[in-house]
Parts: structure tokens; C-alpha cells; sequence
């Protein structure tokens, strides 16, 4: 097979350039492109990076990398969930990476968890490259619909509890979720006392952006506010957040729930220290239906939209797809291990609990421990902060 190419690797280095972030672009040293093809709706690589592990590409803006993706994932689903009191009914809009549904999952209260994205190729793909993030497709309360978020919730009231939108940029198929149109339908189709959280944006580069989609959220929404996270591969290192809610009593600066230490380790810790704690797998499904999963691999669970059935008939249906791949086989055609960067940057599989050297490996879990407050991609909420569209930065109320 010929070696795959695209035009935002030179070099060996990937280049991360656009219009919404001038004069700066991030770069990644490329090790393999994985896969590449133009879905109906966007251009799609997928490649393994020397230091962050698998990286999803897509329009040429990276979307996510094995290495730091829990700093995005957590904060815009646990902001949300956590401030709702029993959270039971959850949609997710975006996320076909699967991170957010990951995190959606481990909350104990969710009994039906539905996503949307309008490319079912994403969701495919990553079921294929990215599997410690698209493991909760596979939890049984989960259900997938391939269609236009906006279309999906016209015919949505007052059915969900949280509804998390994971949108890329403004630009293409995203621009519409980020207009007043979107969160009228997002308020519709909330419960009494929902709550929300939707990408934001950039501080640095995109102040005129997030103050417009704040004021758009202020007239659906009584209680309206901006948190941000650290994440070292989007653009200046950090990305926000609106987190809004139907009740106007409700303070989302204070969750209403939230784990022990203990429960927090077992579900987001990424690099085990001890082989009897449980994996991922067991953690999302019980050790039971772990095995069984273990046993079926990524069989498609309840897929619905442009085709009803699975993700492989979606395909059929989506028209203009130019696909080139590398299916990672072995000389002999067997299956090969694929490799995955760890934060510490030591090297393991998803297949074996310990690598040659003796660290143990990340078993498909999503990140690493994190034993000290404060520390690098910790999720931070900005307390009662307003954006000033003129530039100048954000003022306090």
C-alpha cells in the first residue's frame, strides 16, 4: 500500500493552520497517517503522532489527541452533570469521537444517553483508532442517531435532563449551533431545572465570538455562565464553555453532586497503579457485561437516522467519500498491536496489562492520574465573568 499523504503534513510534521487563530499554528511530528477520506460533510485524517498518541483531524483542525483529550471531555460533561441533582435523560450533540458519551456514562443516575452527529464517519472511525475514547457506545443505555443535531431536536420537548453540544469550530456544518436559533431549541427541549453546556471558544483569540454567544444564551436562558479549561493542543492552549441552566435559582458554579476521591480515581484516573483496581470496561459496564463485550468487540448499538440499522449502511448513503487507510496488519496479515503514547510517554498496548519494561498500560482507560489539585489540564471555571467584546478582556461583575 501506498504511503497515505495529506496536505497538512510537510516534512513529517503536521501543521494546524487556519483563519481562526492567525499568525500561530500548532504543529505535531508525525509518526504514520492512519487514515484519510472526505466524508460528505468534511475532511477526516486520522494520524499517530510521536508524543500524543493517535490524533483526529478534522478540516484541518484538530479535534482531539490520546494525550490530553480528557481535559476537554471531562469539563464540558461533568460541568453539566454535576449540576443537575439526578441527571437520567442525557443527549449528547457532536461527540462522535465518543469522549463526552464516555464520560456521560460513568454517572450511575443515566438510564437513557442518546448521541447525534451529523457525520456518521467520525463515529466510525473512531471506533476503529480512538477506542479508550469511543468505549461508551457500547454501554447498554446508549443510542446513536445519524442526523443534523438542529433537525433532531425540533421534534424534542421537555425530554432531557442535560444536553452536552460537542461542536467543532463555527464554520461548516458547526455554524448553526452556535446561533440564538439553536439554544431556543436546546431550552425546548430541556426538562424543568435542565442544564446545558456547549463549546465556547477561545479567550485569547475569539472574545467577540464568546461575548455575542453569551448575550444569544442570556435571552433563552435565566442563568447563563462561561467556564474554560486548559488543553495543551487546541489553539493558545485553552478552550471554553457555556454552561446554562432552565432554573433560575440554580447556582452551576456549585454542583449539586459529585464523587469521592475513591470513585474519582477509579473513573478517571488513566494509568493504573494497582492490576486490582477495574478497568474502564468494568467500571462503564460491570464486570460481567465487560467480559461479554470484551468477547463481541465494537458491534454497533441502537443506530438511528439515515439508515436504520448500523453505521456500515450509513455509509452506503453517504455519497463523495474518498477513503485511503492502513489497516495496521502485519507482514503475515495477522493483526497487529497498535501502540499507544502514554502522558509519561512510556509505551503500551491495548491488548497486554504490562509493556516490556514493566509500566502498566492504559487498558483503554482515557487519562492520566491526576494526584495533585492545580495541576497541568486541571478543568477551571471562571467565577462570574463577562466577556468584553471590545477586546480588552474579560471584566468581573
Amino acid at each position: 500500500m501506498s504511503e497515505i499523504t495529506h496536505p497538512t503534513i510537510k516534512d513529517g510534521w503536521f501543521r494546524e493552520i487556519s483563519s481562526m487563530w492567525p499568525g500561530q499554528a500548532m504543529t505535531l511530528k508525525v509518526n504514520q497517517v492512519l487514515h484519510h477520506e472526505k466524508s460528505k460533510y468534511q475532511d477526516v485524517l486520522i494520524f499517530e503522532s510521536s508524543d500524543h498518541g493517535t490524533v483526529l483531524v478534522l478540516d484541518n483542525v484538530i479535534q482531539c489527541t490520546e494525550r490530553d483529550e480528557f481535559a476537554y471531555q471531562e469539563m464540558i460533561t461533568h460541568l453539566a452533570m454535576n449540576s443537575h441533582p439526578n441527571p437520567e435523560r442525557v443527549l449528547v450533540i457532536g461527540g462522535g469521537d465518543g469522549g463526552v458519551l464516555r464520560e456521560v456514562v460513568k454517572h450511575s443516575s443515566v438510564k437513557t444517553a442518546i448521541l447525534c452527529d451529523i457525520d456518521e464517519s467520525v463515529i466510525r472511525l473512531s471506533k476503529k483508532y480512538l477506542p479508550g475514547m469511543s468505549i461508551g457506545f457500547q454501554h447498554p443505555n446508549v443510542s446513536t442517531h445519524i442526523g443534523d443535531g438542529f433537525k433532531f431536536l425540533e421534534d424534542r420537548k421537555n425530554e432531557f435532563d442535560v444536553i452536552i453540544t460537542d461542536s467543532s469550530d463555527p464554520e461548516g456544518p458547526a455554524e448553526s449551533l452556535f446561533q440564538k436559533p439553536y439554544f431556543e431549541l436546546l431550552h425546548g427541549a430541556l426538562r424543568e431545572g435542565g442544564v446545558i453546556t456547549t463549546q465556547a471558544e477561545n479567550q485569547w483569540l475569539h472574545l467577540s465570538l464568546i461575548s455575542s454567544l453569551k448575550a444569544s444564551c442570556k435571552e433563552v436562558f435565566p442563568i447563563v455562565e462561561y467556564a474554560y479549561t486548559t488543553i495543551p493542543t487546541y489553539p493558545s492552549g485553552q478552550i471554553g464553555f457555556m454552561v446554562c441552566c432552565k432554573d433560575a435559582k440554580r447556582d452551576v458554579k456549585a454542583p449539586l453532586r459529585s464523587w469521592s476521591q475513591e470513585e474519582e480515581e477509579k473513573l478517571c484516573s488513566g494509568v493504573e497503579e494497582d492490576d486490582d483496581l477495574p478497568t474502564i470496561e468494568e467500571l462503564l459496564f460491570g464486570a460481567r457485561n465487560a467480559q461479554e463485550w470484551q468477547k463481541t468487540g465494537s458491534s454497533d448499538r441502537h443506530v438511528t437516522g439515515g439508515s436504520e440499522g448500523n453505521l456500515e449502511d450509513a455509509q452506503q448513503e453517504a455519497d463523495g467519500i474518498d477513503v485511503q487507510t492502513h489497516d495496521n496488519l502485519t507482514p503475515d496479515g495477522g493483526d497487529k498491536e497498535r501502540e499507544v503514547v502514554r502522558p509519561d510517554k512510556s509505551i503500551g498496548t491495548h491488548d497486554n496489562d504490562t509493556d516490556t519494561n514493566g509500566f502498566t498500560t492504559l487498558r483503554n482507560k482515557p487519562k492520566p492520574s491526576r494526584k495533585e489539585p492545580g495541576s497541568p489540564g486541571d478543568p477551571i471555571i471562571v467565577q462570574d465573568q463577562d466577556i468584553d467584546s471590545s477586546g480588552d478582556g474579560a471584566s468581573e461583575e
